[in-house]
């Protein structure tokens, strides 16, 4: 008889839906771009202050797609949680770009 050992699923080694995966370094660079490229767009109406990633899926696609759970402060230092869904492609060739694109940023939780 084999005994199967399992952890935490990758997401890049499952295609389909999505997967919960390790907020490692990675993870933390994507949300905190996420952060700078909403306020980048949003110009300074509607400014976020990075704090964490608290929760992270993937999904592989023609890259990958990825939904961050970001905590953080709104322009007014309210704290909430927000949902980055970012689109990441990364270089596998020379000469190659990589591509991040930010889908959604929206705002999940306020504080009362």
């Amino acid at each position: 008889m084999t005994a199967a050992v399992s952890g935490p699923a990758r997401a890049e080694d499952m295609a389909g839906g999505y997967v919960e995966m390790v907020v490692d370094d990675h993870v933390r660079g994507l949300g905190e771009w996420a952060v700078r490229q909403h306020n980048k767009e949003s110009g300074e109406k509607d400014d976020v202050q990075f704090g964490k990633v608290v929760k992270a899926e993937g999904q592989v696609v023609n890259g990958m797609n990825y939904n961050l759970f970001i905590d953080g402060k709104d322009i007014r230092g309210a704290p909430g949680t927000y949902l980055a869904e970012v689109y990441e492609k990364a270089a596998n060739r020379p000469g190659v770009e990589e591509i991040l694109k930010l889908n959604e940023f929206v705002r999940l939780l306020k504080s009362s």
